[in-house]
């Protein structure tokens, strides 16, 4: 399992000041998730796992009618 938090700890660790970093991932309940049987997550629990990395400014929104955050 990976460790989402840790990893967006490094990330922001390493990013220069004012740094931006962008995810993909494919929201609960999108095609890829049912396609592939994937337990990812919804906007609201990427905002918070990037809140909980350190991240200040968080935008989590989905795209491509919804099956993109």
């Amino acid at each position: 399992m990976v460790d989402a938090r840790g990893a967006l700890k490094e990330a922001n660790r390493i990013l220069r000041p004012g740094g931006e970093i962008l995810i993909v991932d494919f929201p609960r309940g999108s095609l890829a998730q049912r396609l592939w049987n994937e337990d990812d997550y919804d906007p609201n629990e990427v905002a918070c796992t990037l809140q909980q990395g350190g991240f200040n400014e968080v935008r989590a929104t989905t795209i491509e009618r919804g099956q993109v955050i």
